[in-house]
């Protein structure tokens, strides 16, 4: 960790992830963990493979190889707060690809002429955007990058209102299926209330004491 005013280092983890060419990580605010990703590099079972490491220990959690959709070679990876899915670039690809946290594989998103080689990436929840970096150091903006909304969303929740509002919402869809829970995030991705859902439609009270949310 660095203090992003000073520049100095406040605390390090040391992991047990990684041959050699670690090359990007991310942090994820709805699971609590860091995920890590070591490009093609080391050869064999360790390359092109993507590791979750517990925040507090360093211990690796479970890992998964980004093979046979997707090559990475001197790239990086971050996370989307809203739908918890890892968007990974590469030196070698001219997408970028989407995981989900268990390592399924999503779908590849396409560069816009004249990006490439990158190996560098950084979500930009707010703009739905994205920064992305070339081996070159030239920084490039993405636009219209599906960054906050997890496929398939935005069909299954039809509603919500009112908005703007300050206390109390109202969501309808067929992703409100009994047994779930609804989730408010804040700007930063940290999930602040979490309310046991049985159906359409959920209330969400903003207001609620604070026994009754649910973090995770």
């Amino acid at each position: 960790g660095i203090d992003e005013v000073t520049n100095e280092v406040i605390d390090t983890l040391v992991t047990g992830f990684g041959v050699s060419h670690v090359v990007g990580g991310s942090y994820h605010p709805q699971r609590g963990t860091f995920f890590l990703v070591q490009d093609k590099v080391p050869g064999g079972f360790p390359a092109n493979r993507i590791a979750e490491v517990d925040a507090a220990t360093g211990d690796t959690i479970q890992t998964f190889s980004t093979m046979p959709a997707f090559q990475v070679d001197y790239g990086d990876l971050d996370i989307s707060p809203v739908s918890g899915n890892l968007f990974v670039v590469s030196s070698d690809e001219s997408t970028i690809a989407e995981f989900t946290a268990d390592g399924v594989f999503v779908t590849e998103h396409a560069l816009p002429v004249g990006v490439s080689s990158l190996s560098g990436i950084a979500l930009d929840n707010d703009l739905q955007g994205a920064w992305v970096c070339s081996t070159g150091g030239v920084v490039f903006k993405l636009g219209n990058f599906p960054v906050s909304i997890p496929e398939g969303l935005s069909a299954a929740i039809s509603s919500v209102f009112p908005n703007p509002a300050d206390d109390q919402v109202t969501v309808m869809g067929s992703a409100l299926t009994p047994g779930g829970f609804l989730s408010v995030l804040d700007v930063s991705g940290r999930i602040v209330l979490s309310v046991p859902v049985t159906g359409s439609p959920a209330d969400v009270d903003a207001n609620q004491p604070a026994d009754r949310e649910r973090n995770g």
